[in-house]
């Protein structure tokens, strides 16, 4: 826990002391096991150790960015695009920040995401484990175990098992593609991103 909580001082200090003008995200993997993390249609960037945290600078904290999309997987449970829990991004839109927790698509990992340093933000967030409660239908298995609990494609239905699940377990996140799950910050900078639940 010391060891945790001495990276996340580190990682707040650099944030706001000599790189003041950055924004970051913060990786933190609370999971029992590694994950890799990478924008959707790209290849990781990086892999996570448990317990172990990675920071992912983003540049400048007064450039607009959008859509910035981040899966992430357990080490070696690659289910390929779509297949993945999502943390999204639009960033520096006319003051404000933008994001979420995306089960759209797919449930791969819990996590959650806030800006440190500001209580009064929301938290997006999907930390139950759906897959171990992901409808038989839904599953994605590969080599007799599950790697994802997926909408096949099936992202615009309300009705959809997924969709139903996660509206219910995870009301802090998007469920389908036209649910309310984005969040908004005035003045933050770095997110931390949170791999399962801490």
């Amino acid at each position: 826990m010391r060891t945790v909580l001495f990276q996340l001082l580190t990682v707040l200090l650099i944030g706001y002391g000599a790189t003041a003008q950055s924004e970051s995200l913060i990786f933190m993997n609370r999971c029992s096991y590694p994950v890799e993390v990478g924008r959707t249609w790209q290849a990781p960037f990086a892999r996570i150790a448990a317990g172990q945290t990675y920071v992912r600078n983003l540049g400048a904290d007064n450039v607009p960015r959008a859509a910035i999309a981040i899966y992430a997987f357990r080490l070696g449970r690659n289910g390929g695009a779509g297949n993945a829990t999502l943390a999204e991004f639009t960033l520096n839109h006319q003051g404000i920040d933008y994001y979420d927790v995306s089960i759209v698509d797919a449930f791969s990992v819990p996590m959650s995401i806030h800006p440190p340093g500001f209580p009064s933000c929301p938290v997006a967030a999907c930390e139950k484990d759906l897959i171990a409660m992901c409808p038989a239908k839904q599953r994605l298995v590969r080599s007799g175990v599950t790697i994802a609990c997926t909408k096949y494609g099936d992202r615009d239905n309300p009705n959809n098992p997924l969709a139903l699940l996660a509206a219910k377990q995870c009301p802090n996140a998007y469920s389908w593609s036209s649910s309310q799950g984005t969040k908004g910050c005035n003045g933050s900078r770095d997110f931390i991103v949170t791999l399962c639940k801490k």
